[in-house]
């Protein structure tokens, strides 16, 4: 019985591994947000004239810390973009739940849905406890590389803003000493 129970732990861990900083990310083909429409995550920031994606998971929108923020990075959003930077966030919401956070956050970014959790367990970051996103953060260049990435352990447990603002600037290629995105 033990064997059987160890087995089973590891390969759910297996299944749920973090993508880690230089690999590349595991994009869907698509996300559809609330309202029906289609992104391709691969093209996003480009298709935006941005070099870098800051992919944003959350748990969901009726958790308070989660809304708290997505509303800080929309604060800030006007900055993310000019440091070369689109934004996306994603939950296991619903299209109703995930409306109701649209307009508890304003229209700043997209809110894309992966109810069955598909993206959430590519990237790691599916909590099989309460079946929720881990709170993460990914910031991916434009040839998918994952350049920074935070993984939260509890609810509470998120980067700061500054954190974040402080990566995205960090791999905009915009000043002396900036990373270019893929180039180490």
């Amino acid at each position: 019985m033990r064997t059987v129970l160890a087995v089973l732990l590891v390969l759910n861990t297996a299944s749920f591994a973090v993508t880690k900083d230089g690999e590349r990310a595991p994009f869907p083909e698509k996300f559809i947000t609330a309202s029906g429409a289609m992104i391709v995550p691969a093209g996003y920031a480009k298709s935006l004239k941005k070099q870098n994606l800051l992919l944003l998971f959350y748990r969901t929108g009726t958790c308070s810390v989660c809304v708290g923020q997505l509303a800080d990075v929309a604060q800030v959003r006007d900055e993310i973009l000019k440091w070369n930077t689109a934004i996306l966030a994603v939950s296991m919401d619903d299209a109703i739940l995930q409306s109701q956070t649209k307009e508890k956050i304003g229209d700043s970014y997209p809110l894309v849905l992966d109810p069955e959790g598909h993206t959430i367990k590519a990237f790691g970051v599916f909590n099989p406890s309460d079946k929720l996103s881990r709170p993460a953060v990914f910031l991916i260049g434009p040839n998918r590389k994952v350049l920074y990435h935070y993984v939260g352990q509890s609810i509470g447990d998120r980067p700061s803003i500054e954190t974040i603002l402080h990566a995205v600037k960090h791999y905009s290629g915009l000043f002396p000493g900036a990373k270019r995105a893929g180039k180490g």
